[in-house]
């Protein structure tokens, strides 16, 4: 009985451990999706960034034509 009683609560911990698992998975996945948002926000910064850079040289041309 207590060998059966010891399965279980093993069986248990077991599916515990599982679920902790899952939801670690989960909130890995995410936190890469979060990630991958964030590199794409800094990608068009960088990109708006760059494009003010163009303009602003463009107007020093022209300022200076």
């Amino acid at each position: 009985m207590a060998a059966l009683a010891a399965r279980g609560i093993n069986l248990i911990m077991v599916l515990v451990a599982q679920v902790q698992l899952q939801k670690m998975a989960a909130l890995a996945a995410r936190e890469i999706n979060l990630t991958k948002v964030l590199a794409v926000l800094a990608s068009m910064q960088i990109t708006a960034l760059a494009e003010q850079v163009l303009l602003a040289s463009s107007l020093v041309l022209v300022a200076y034509a």
